[in-house]
């Protein structure tokens, strides 16, 4: 039997600030090599608020506070007839409390870019976010439930944790 393999869920963060975007260049794969958006996979039990300021943290020691989830984008990476990564990508936005930051393992380099001068070595679906980012704000609850002994017997929903 086949193991069945799931979509990788991925917040994508847009670290903007005065018209410019912090960028960093991979140095593994997927797309190593490519300056990309920071992007954190999604913990077990985490919202996509926390991945964002817990991948910022943790790949660029700066503190940023979550602005919106911006768009949600499925991506197939396709190689000959072979389906080589599959993402479900929230792009969030996200404000740094200052330019400063500190690039540790994940990347080879990151650097501010002016929105309208970005690299041409950029992730293709990532030129293609940042070109179409705006400041909507889509709207995902969170929704808690409690189970007791195979009933459900509480509901709640929330716009943020």
């Amino acid at each position: 039997m086949d193991k069945e393999i799931q979509p990788l869920l991925v917040a994508l963060i847009a670290i903007i600030k005065d018209n410019k975007v912090l960028l960093m260049k991979r140095n593994k794969e997927p797309y190593k090599g490519y300056w990309g958006i920071l992007g954190e996979k999604i913990k077990w039990g985490e919202t996509i608020d926390q991945a964002a300021e817990r991948g910022v943290m943790e790949e660029l020691k700066m503190k940023v506070r979550c602005a919106n989830v911006n768009k949600v984008l499925h991506e197939f990476v396709d190689e000959g007839e072979s389906r080589k990564h599959h993402f479900l990508f929230f792009l969030t936005k996200v404000i740094p409390e200052s330019e400063d930051f500190e690039l540790q393992d994940e990347g080879d380099d990151a650097k501010w870019f002016p929105l309208d001068a970005l690299p041409e070595n950029l992730v293709l679906s990532d030129a293609w976010m940042l070109k179409n980012l705006s400041d909507d704000n889509i709207t995902i609850p969170i929704v808690k439930m409690r189970e007791e002994n195979g009933k459900l017997i509480k509901f709640d929903v929330n716009q943020k944790e």
